[in-house]
């Protein structure tokens, strides 16, 4: 990992993450929701791959809980139901995934492969529907 793709780590995880954090606190109605990514499973992640983290993950996954929070009966589901969204990169796309551990989301991505590295956030949402 180079200096660059240091930085972008730094950013992502100093400024980034905290809106998208912010943005679901007031979204679900005053609901914490803590995300916590797993940084050293990106170290084989060039810049372009760790670029796509915020396009492809971040917001997919953002997208996917403002659809769910439509209602008060979402906000109270998502507020009391998830606690933590856990995102780790994964060398092969066979391993790209998302599921529900009790109150985790956990979210599997390859970023490094644009095509096939990604869950959709239609995915996301149906399985925090049936987890939640």
């Amino acid at each position: 990992m180079g200096l660059r793709e240091k930085r972008l780590i730094h950013r992502l995880h100093a400024e980034v993450l905290p809106k998208y954090e912010a943005a679901l606190r007031q979204e679900t109605g005053g609901g914490a929701i803590e995300w916590q990514v797993n940084w050293d499973s990106f170290s084989n992640c060039d810049e372009e791959a760790l670029e796509r983290l915020e396009r492809f993950g971040l917001r997919k996954i953002s997208e996917a809980i403002e659809s769910i929070c439509i209602d008060d009966f979402g906000r109270k589901a998502v507020r009391d139901g998830l606690k933590m969204i856990y995102i780790q990169q994964v060398d092969d796309s066979s391993q790209v995934a998302v599921a529900m551990d009790e109150d985790t989301l956990k979210v599997f991505l390859n970023c490094a492969d644009f095509y096939h590295g990604y869950v959709s956030e239609f995915k996301i949402q149906e399985v925090l529907e049936n987890g939640l």
